[in-house]
């Protein structure tokens, strides 16, 4: 008889806790460490092209941090363009 209450305490235990995940707005799949975080860098020159590059990390549109990196400068000529932006009205945080 002790076997048997044991077995049904612990079969009633796992159903209630079955019970409360699948009714409730727990997430326990893989999608709990889904972000939607990313990062690049990006150089900021002046008027004479003289450039440092910057990481940026956003958060779906938002800038989540925009930092130098130390050591990463260079001039470069008047006429340069950065190859990493697609058009001069580049959005930083835009996917």
């Amino acid at each position: 008889m002790k076997k048997i209450t044991m077995v049904s305490v612990v079969l009633l235990v796992i159903l209630s806790l079955f019970t409360i995940l699948y009714f409730s707005n727990w997430n326990i799949t893989g999608k709990i460490i889904e972000t939607n975080y990313y990062s690049y860098t990006k150089a900021v020159c002046n008027e004479k092209n003289f450039c440092q590059d910057y990481g940026v990390t956003c958060h779906g549109n938002e800038i989540v941090s925009f930092s130098p990196i130390t050591g990463a400068f260079a001039q470069f000529s008047e006429d340069w363009k950065d190859p990493r932006i697609e058009n001069e009205k580049e959005i930083i945080c835009n996917r």
